[in-house]
Formats: C-alpha cells, sequence, structure tokens
C-alpha cells in the first residue's frame, strides 16, 4: 500500500507491562521500514485500565514485508501472521465491526487514533545466545477483543505466559516499580526491531 514512512529513532521506546488484559487507546501510527527494510507499522497505545498502568504507553511493530516482498506488495504478504494481527486490531478498535472497515488497509489506520480496544499482552524475554538484546524483555499482543466484547476475559484471570523458545514471563507485579521515595520509575524498555 502507499504510505508515508518516517525514519523512527533508533532508541528504545517501548514500556513493557506485566501480563494481563488491557483497555488500551491508540495514540499514534507511524509507517516505516524495519531495520532490514521490511515495510513495519508502529502502533503506539495509552493504557487506560488497569489503574495501576493508566497512562503508560505501549508500542506494538507489525513487520509487514517479507524477504522476497519487502513493501508487502503481493496479496499472500497480507496473509501472514503480522498482517493477521494488524486486522485483528482494526476489527477490534472499530468495536468489532468489520463492516467500518474501509478495505484500504492505510487509510484504516488512519482512522485508528482515539479508538479504544482491549489485547491481552504478554511478556516474552530474549534468551537467544546470540542475540546482542539476550535477557531483554519486550511485549506481546497475544489476543484482541472489542472493548464490548462478550468474550473477552476479566482482567486479571488470565494465566497468560510466553511462547516456548522465548523464555518464561517476568514476574507478575500489580503496580509499577516505585522507588524507595515512593516515586515511580520508568518500566522497562525493549530495544528496536531487528525484523
Amino acid at each position: 500500500p502507499p504510505v508515508a514512512r518516517q525514519t523512527p529513532p533508533r532508541t528504545p521506546d517501548s514500556a513493557v507491562v506485566p501480563p494481563d488484559l488491557y483497555t488500551l487507546t491508540v495514540i499514534s501510527t507511524n509507517w516505516t521500514d524495519s531495520a532490514k527494510g521490511k515495510l513495519m507499522l508502529n502502533v503506539g497505545s495509552r493504557v487506560e485500565a488497569p489503574p495501576a498502568w493508566a497512562g503508560t504507553t505501549v508500542f506494538n511493530r507489525y513487520v509487514l514485508g517479507t524477504d522476497d516482498d519487502k513493501q508487502a506488495d503481493r496479496p499472500e504478504t497480507w496473509k501472514r501472521r503480522s498482517a493477521r494481527e494488524l486486522k485483528q486490531l482494526l476489527v477490534a478498535a472499530n468495536a468489532g465491526n468489520l463492516a467500518a472497515l474501509t478495505g484500504s488497509v492505510p487509510r484504516d489506520v488512519e482512522q485508528l487514533i482515539g479508538k479504544t480496544y482491549c489485547c491481552i499482552l504478554d511478556v516474552e524475554v530474549d534468551n537467544d545466545p546470540q542475540s546482542e538484546y539476550k535477557g531483554s524483555e519486550s511485549q506481546r499482543f497475544r489476543k484482541y477483543f472489542a472493548q464490548g466484547d462478550p468474550k473477552k476475559p476479566a482482567p486479571g484471570t488470565l494465566k497468560v505466559s510466553s511462547r516456548p523458545g522465548n523464555g518464561p514471563p517476568t514476574a507478575q507485579q500489580t503496580s509499577p516499580p516505585q522507588t524507595p521515595g515512593g516515586e515511580f520509575q520508568r518500566p522497562p524498555i525493549r530495544p528496536p526491531v531487528q525484523s
């Protein structure tokens, strides 16, 4: 799809929140290329609930291009996991109304700002011994729900775990980390995507 791209800063920019069901509002979208030149969409969302993490921004990066179709020009490229997850976000953010989508991914992405959705978030740890990011945590967006979806689980009732081979999730936390003086610390951040 023809989209305006921006060069992202090469600094970590994503807070990592503990595994749970979150209510999120989209606050930013940015079409860019991954470090390996693949079409990528960065979506920033602000946590609305649970209250302990309200106001925290989390990011999801949808790497849509492939090694042999870097700009995702072929229809079969849009059947891959990352594209399917983006479509799940678009539907959830439109209150589960598939008919609300225009059929143009760039146009639908433009309309995401300010929309609210729910998502099960998990934490993965990079345990690849060859990775420069070994031991770092990253957010994993597991499953999307429209805000009023009756199938949506209740917050705090989830048994979420990382995918095999990516290491265990970090320990459950019930509130953001605090310093001895009681101020909130910035949560851990993840490195830029290298897909």
